[in-house]
């Protein structure tokens, strides 16, 4: 069976998306979301520690608490 995958887009208007949550990117970029989480993931999850847990995320938006 052969895929056919779509060409990814060669230019984006980032001012004509949308973005659920800030996120910061390695390279300083800033994509200034609807939502921003940075330096408040605690207070978000109800300060529950959730190290070395499995956590399923489901409908992640922008995969913010992804990370």
């Amino acid at each position: 069976m052969q895929v056919n995958w779509a060409s990814p887009r060669s230019e984006i208007d980032l001012e004509k998306c949308f973005f659920y949550h800030t996120i910061d990117f390695k390279d300083g970029t800033t994509i200034e979301g609807h939502w921003d989480l940075r330096g408040r993931y605690a207070d978000y999850t109800g300060h529950i520690n959730l190290n070395d847990a499995r956590v399923l995320d489901v409908g992640t938006a922008s995969g913010f608490l992804s990370f």
